[in-house]
């Protein structure tokens, strides 16, 4: 008998079609049949479109690739991915279902990040919110009748500290807001020969000036 092979033999696998002593496998002495292999493609799925990952560090999440068939082999492509986002599975060379483990890096931002990666050519994005911030700030600045400029210093758990500020007299200037570990305090010239005491709120912190 004859068996007609399509090309590329790639696919989930091959179906017997033909007459019924093809696909039996039993041809009678004597006997003809015409058979041919058929074959669907690999298609891939994954259980989710995008995941949330905790702020800690080396933190865990896991995706499922389900193929339709298992000698369908697949590929994660991190070309599109960020520097702290991992994805492995427990083969090289992944072939059929399998699981996908995502492993992300601490963050030291107080601002959400995410990023994206294909897994057999499916779209996961990936996301990580940012750390709460924590403050602890200079308590109190001094500064001579001339004023000038002189900064705050914030300590925090993160590289960019959301602070607002505000004044209590107007003859110390501060910014509104800011992402920066410094705050910038402007005194202005004390025309009088009496001391004088302001406060401000920096991140919720009190700074005597």
């Amino acid at each position: 008998f004859t068996v007609l092979v399509p090309t590329p033999l790639t696919g989930r696998g091959f179906t017997w079609t033909g007459d019924s002593d093809c696909r039996d496998g039993v041809l009678l002495d004597g006997g003809s049949a015409s058979c041919q292999l058929t074959y669907e493609p690999c298609a891939f799925s994954i259980n989710a479109t995008s995941v949330a990952m905790d702020t800690g560090d080396l933190a865990y999440g896991r995706v499922r690739v389900t193929a339709n068939g298992p000698a369908c082999a697949w590929t994660i492509d991190r070309s599109s991915s960020a520097a702290w986002l991992f994805a492995d599975t427990t083969t090289a060379s992944p072939v059929g279902s399998q699981n996908v483990t995502l492993q992300t890096l601490r963050t030291n931002s107080s601002r959400p990040r995410s990023s994206t990666i294909r897994l057999a050519g499916q779209v996961l994005t990936v996301t990580q919110p940012g750390l709460t911030p924590t403050f602890a700030v200079t308590n109190a600045i001094t500064a001579g009748a001339a004023g000038g400029q002189q900064f705050v210093t914030i300590t925090s758990n993160v590289i960019d500290p959301p602070w607002t500020a505000t004044s209590t007299a107007d003859w110390v200037v501060v910014p509104a807001a800011g992402l920066t570990p410094s705050v910038p305090v402007t005194v202005l010239r004390n025309p009088t020969r009496v001391p004088r005491v302001a406060s401000l709120v920096i991140a919720g912190q009190t700074v005597l000036v």
